[in-house]
């Protein structure tokens, strides 16, 4: 295919952020871990699996009707994990492969982007000034904003809207997890999924329009082509 730079006739792409354009699972990871800790929650790596792609208002709240303490306010829980990540991700953040070169290519085409993530703005912004990439993407959308997070497509639909309303099915989603592929397909849009190594192969993902094992092996033309097909 012939890739010229157009104004918005190819549609647009939303990323996802934790875990698809950068590798901050294990962040959240070590700080839901420290702190849930702390509140005396027999908690453990394999069990935030289970809130992964969730807003982390939505997350605490899953954990405290299992285990509920008296000692701080959900919020409070909330903003000591966000306070973490955010810390490690200055300190460590790194990009996925093929992340930056995905969004240059497309920023070189004048494909309007956006990030669409269930992080804070101040974790999305820390994101985007750790690897680079504030002046290519400048629509950034927290679920924070949001009646509803993840997996509602309320957050997608949102952003959609914020990309000069470009309809659904004219935006490729590119998220990791279940939560999120759910969200970008329940918003009527064109989901590719990036799952964690060991879900890869699992069949929790056949419901999305694609599905890869890293950000390199998406092009430009694959997600033109997936536009056209969805709007012949």
């Amino acid at each position: 295919m012939n890739l010229k730079k157009s104004e918005n006739n190819q549609g647009c792409v939303i990323f996802d952020m934790d875990g698809v354009l950068i590798d901050s699972e294990p962040f959240w990871q070590q700080a839901e871990l420290s702190v849930f800790t702390k509140l005396g929650i027999p908690f453990t790596l394999e069990m935030t699996q289970q809130t992964t792609g969730l807003r982390i208002d939505n997350a605490v709240d899953y954990w405290f009707k299992r285990y509920p303490w008296k000692s701080i306010s959900k919020k409070q829980v909330a903003l000591e994990i966000k306070d973490i990540v955010r810390s490690l991700i200055v300190e460590k953040g790194i990009a996925k492969p093929g992340a930056v070169e995905l969004i240059q290519a497309l920023s070189h085409l004048n494909v309007p982007m956006a990030i669409c993530s269930s992080s804070a703005m101040s974790i999305i912004e820390a994101v985007t000034q750790k690897i680079g990439l504030s002046h290519e993407i400048k629509i950034l959308q927290t679920g924070d904003d949001c009646l509803y997070g993840k997996p509602h497509p309320e957050p997608y639909l949102t952003t959609a809207k914020r990309l000069n309303e470009t309809p659904p099915s004219f935006c490729v989603v590119i998220e990791d997890s279940l939560n999120g592929a759910i969200a970008g397909k329940a918003a009527g849009m064109n989901v590719i999924a990036v799952p964690e190594e060991h879900n890869y192969e699992k069949r929790i993902y056949d419901f999305c329009d694609a599905k890869f094992k890293t950000l390199e092996e998406i092009t430009p033309e694959f997600i033109f082509e997936m536009i056209m097909i969805k709007n012949k």
